[in-house]
């Protein structure tokens, strides 16, 4: 279990009794390179201001590559807009062909993009505090 996993796992529980998570290590363990991240959970129970709180954070968050959250389906994701659209969504095998295609071709996006998760689990973290 990677460190921003625990982070991840810790700051999203305060919001409520998280039934699934995944938050993958920023670099990866076999192949030492940077991966294109992302961060997909699932709550039991949820309520529009928990939702409302995660639309508001990914657009009022500074990034230096640009983020979407989306909490159509039943998994909620955080995950960069370019790994979104050449993904083609959030789910599926294309999905995951992205996350392995951006990361074998553009480490310096999955650099910034994981600077930017870092910086999300963060602000998570302090906002989860004052609640």
């Amino acid at each position: 279990m990677s460190d921003r996993y625990r982070r991840a796992l810790a700051a999203l529980s305060r919001r409520g009794d998280l039934e699934w998570l995944k938050c993958p290590h920023a670099v990866h363990p076999l192949y030492g390179r940077f991966q294109a991240p992302y961060m997909a959970w699932r709550y039991k129970e949820t309520t529009l201001e928990i939702e409302s709180y995660f639309h508001e954070l990914t657009h009022r968050h500074e990034s230096r590559v640009k983020w979407l959250f989306d909490s159509s389906g039943r998994n909620w994701i955080l995950a960069p807009e370019r790994l979104i659209r050449e993904g083609g969504g959030t789910s599926g095998d294309q999905f995951m062909e992205s996350v392995v295609a951006i990361a074998k071709s553009d480490q310096s996006f999955c650099e910034l993009a994981n600077s930017d998760l870092d910086s999300f689990l963060s602000r998570l973290e302090i906002d989860m505090k004052t609640q």
